[in-house]
């Protein structure tokens, strides 16, 4: 697995071509694919799937939190209440800020330190 952090621009318009995409695979849900200039959740959603809750949608509140277990992906900055840096070096992130570079397989993880409410998308 790798992880990449840094300033990645929240709408890349600059693009001539398409992005690519990857498949990404949440345990329990059927896998999706998901372009380089699109989050996980904003790719799962489009797909009509809904196996993680979703909150803000920026990073803040960490229901949406994940645990990457293979490939590669950047993230974006995300609370680190609900992702301490040490955990993100080890593939814990949030589904709202991470984007892959390659194949993704991951799980939903416990958002046992972020206390905040999470409705799941019908």
């Amino acid at each position: 697995m790798t992880v990449s952090t840094g300033e990645i621009p929240e709408n890349d318009t600059k693009r001539s071509t398409p992005a690519p995409a990857w498949r990404v695979e949440i345990a329990g849900s059927q896998p999706f694919t998901c372009r380089e200039d699109q989050t996980v959740l904003d790719a799962m959603r489009c797909a009509g799937l809904n196996p993680l809750a979703i909150g803000c949608r920026g990073g803040g509140c960490g229901v949406c939190r994940v645990r990457v277990q293979g490939g590669e992906y950047v993230a974006r900055p995300m609370s680190t209440a609900c992702v301490p840096p040490e955990e993100a070096l080890n593939g814990l992130a949030l589904a709202c800020r991470i984007m892959p570079r390659g194949n993704l397989t991951m799980r939903a993880a416990p958002i046992d330190r972020c206390k905040t409410k999470a409705r799941k998308v019908a």
